[in-house]
């Protein structure tokens, strides 16, 4: 009692201080596995693409799903059509003269308007009296040469505007950032604009001339910033306390997963950005058309709505000074290390088998290679397997090409089986605890690695079709020593097939049975719902057979067919964060196997699980559970093994976590079971 205490004593000092790294070595493989190498090279943090990792969220779908790239590294550069361009090219700026126009007399509502017109930062791209931006043209005496109903309906949209009435656009693409300003706010801006007098000399127009979409980069001299005030310097401080710089660069210096913040304002309006910041997701559905990387992938804030006015006022303030970038992938971003030790309780029949584990220490080198190929490795320098190839659990290669709505991608090498298709698209589970549905059957092991090859073609960004061809890496039969090997193929618990017509009696040297690489094919389609958050549906089908030996005599191969279907539903709550995930499964077997007879006998056999994440605490701490159970084959009775599992997972700093779970298995004999381990990630 006083060992036990001690024991939990220090496992309870190691969760509150830091981790601690010990050799480890396991039956069942826990891996807790992350590539910081890519939030090295966009200088951005883990949640970026993970809720609870390894859990996806939106965001990281989509970077894995374009071959470790982001949507607007595929986006194709936005062109405009040759007469649009030829009509800019010739429209040269010239001298208006005065056309004679009595501006309106001021009043309340111009007031109103002007006071809208500053806050919208509307002087970053126009100019009145020679004050202001150069990007659009001067608005002084902008009545007399443009009605009431064009300034309201351009205000209101100004893309739908210019595609409404090409000829009073010049026939030239719009370049004005929406500026979502409410009915009323229009009228009180028109009014305003309608009070300013023309110069009595009139004025040089150069109005957009540029040649390019509204998306496109502007020149430094066309933008004028938005002064300085004290909301904007409050503004500052809390897009650093924010961590927004992870994401977003100024001048240079910050991360490159979100677009760069220079001169936001000549491209978007106020009214855009602060939307954006509330909620970009929903944002992105309003108006999909202006964001080109399709769906909002900017993770939510928990900033009142006063703080996001400051932050927006501290970025309209930013001045226009380089283009954005891709970044390149440096040597250092290739390469990642996650060393992964942990305790494993087990208890069994009264008595209780502590394990330390073994030193699990994993080796990533990943990343693009060009625009049209990747490849992710995977070593595992400690392992203990056999051969040049047991040193790895993963390498592949990834070929691809599309743009960010419709994607090809072969991959070929030593790939993940069905288990990384993921539940409607989300990654590998939690833990290596796996729902007992992965369990091998008739040799072919869902959760196994193959090597082969899968196509994956993806469709207006959200439908996947996949399929696949390989050799599925070995399940081994474990033989118990007091008995002759090949007596275990005949109990009712192991799927495998033998002919004893076949069988040739010997007795100094029992025959051996040994299962060879199965051969599987199949085929996954997949279905991303909505716009907000991970949800969607995924089917799968697998099928093949396995090679059979005993001893030097080949055996009738063992055929196996699954069926499998996963849903996946996410739950948000009103800042956007996510906290709540569900993930459901079903899986339905049918194989052959002989049980110690001459004939054949088909099986059939089916499983289902349901697992419940929750995130309580953001970026921190999550907690899961799961029930599931499997019955192999309808062959015998009372052969229906059942678990449950529930874990507590702990980020305690960026790349360093501590996790708990506890899972209690009911089959023949019940274990209960209990692990403590812990990550770090360089």
């Amino acid at each position: 009692m006083k060992n036990r205490l001690k024991f939990f004593s220090m496992t309870w000092i190691l969760f509150l201080t830091s981790p601690v790294w010990m050799g480890i070595g396991t039956k069942v493989k826990f891996q807790l596995q992350a590539e910081p190498s890519w939030a090295r090279k966009y200088n951005a943090q883990c949640t970026l693409c993970h809720t609870t990792y390894p859990r996806l969220n939106r965001t990281g779908y989509e970077f894995r799903r374009l071959g470790y790239r982001l949507p607007q590294e595929l986006q194709a550069k936005a062109t405009l059509p040759p007469k649009a361009a030829n009509l800019q090219a010739a429209h040269e700026p010239v001298v208006t003269k005065p056309t004679g126009y009595k501006p309106k007399p001021g009043g309340p509502e111009s007031e109103k308007g002007r006071a809208i017109y500053e806050k919208l930062n509307c002087a970053g791209c126009h100019s009145i009296n020679n004050l202001g931006g150069h990007i659009g043209p001067p608005v002084d005496g902008i009545g007399g040469r443009r009605d009431p109903e064009f300034l309201t309906g351009h205000i209101t949209n100004p893309e739908e505007h210019a595609k409404k009435f090409p000829e009073l656009h010049a026939g030239q693409a719009n370049r004005m950032p929406h500026p979502h300003a409410t009915p009323e706010e229009v009228k009180l801006i028109v009014a305003y604009l309608l009070t300013l007098p023309e110069p009595a000399a009139g004025f040089r127009v150069s109005p957009h001339t540029h040649g390019q979409l509204s998306e496109s980069p502007m020149a430094a001299s066309d933008y004028a910033a938005a002064p300085v005030t004290e909301s904007s310097r409050a503004g500052q401080k809390l897009y650093y306390e924010q961590g927004c710089p992870a994401c977003h660069a100024i001048g240079k210096v910050g991360g490159q997963f979100g677009p760069r913040v220079d001169g936001v304002g000549a491209r978007r309006g106020r009214r855009f950005i602060l939307a954006h910041i509330t909620n970009a997701q929903l944002h992105a559905e309003q108006f999909p058309g202006e964001h080109a990387g399709g769906s909002g992938a900017m993770p939510p804030t928990s900033l009142a709505p006063e703080e996001m006015e400051k932050v927006v006022d501290f970025l309209m303030t930013l001045s226009e000074e380089q283009d954005f970038r891709v970044p390149k992938t440096r040597v250092q971003d290739y390469f990642a290390v996650s060393y992964v030790p942990a305790i494993e309780i087990e208890k069994q029949g009264g008595e209780t088998n502590t394990t330390y584990e073994r030193r699990e220490l994993i080796v990533y080198a990943a990343g693009p290679l060009g625009r049209n190929f990747s490849f992710f490795v995977q070593p595992l320098p400690l392992s203990e397997e056999k051969g040049f190839g047991g040193k790895f659990e993963m390498a592949q290669g990834l070929f691809n090409y599309g743009n960010a709505r419709n994607f090809t991608q072969v991959r070929f090498g030593q790939l993940f089986n069905l288990r990384n298709a993921g539940f409607g698209g989300a990654d590998r589970g939690l833990t290596e605890t796996l729902p007992l549905v992965f369990q091998p059957v008739n040799g072919f092991s869902p959760a196994g690695l193959g090597r082969g090859v899968s196509l994956e073609y993806t469709l207006q960004g959200s439908t996947t079709f996949k399929v696949f061809g390989n050799y599925n890496e070995v399940t081994e039969l474990e033989v118990e020593e007091e008995q002759e090997p090949i007596e275990p193929l005949l109990k009712d618990s192991l799927p495998a097939r033998v002919s004893l017509s076949r069988r040739v009696q010997q007795e100094e040297e029992p025959l051996v049975p040994e299962l060879l690489r199965s051969r599987n094919y199949g085929f996954v389609y997949e279905q991303v719902l909505g716009n907000k958050g991970l949800n969607g549906v995924q089917f799968e089908f697998a099928g093949g057979y396995t090679p059979l030996l005993i001893g030097e005599f080949r055996q009738p191969a063992l055929r196996f067919q699954r069926y499998s279907f996963f849903a996946n539903k996410t739950f948000e709550d009103g800042k956007n964060f996510e906290r709540l995930n569900a993930i459901f499964g079903l899986s339905f077997l049918r194989d052959n196997r002989l049980l110690g007879i001459d004939s054949e006998q088909r099986s059939r056999g089916y499983g289902y699980f349901l697992e419940v994440d929750t995130i309580p605490v953001v970026n921190h701490l999550s907690f899961f559970g799961r029930y599931d159970q499997l019955r192999p084959t309808t062959l015998i009775s009372d052969n229906t093994v059942r678990a449950g599992t529930f874990g507590v997972i702990y980020d305690v700093v960026k790349y360093a976590r501590v996790l708990f779970e506890y899972q209690r298995l009911a089959r023949a004999d019940t274990v209960n079971g209990l692990r403590i381990g812990w990550q770090l990630n360089f």
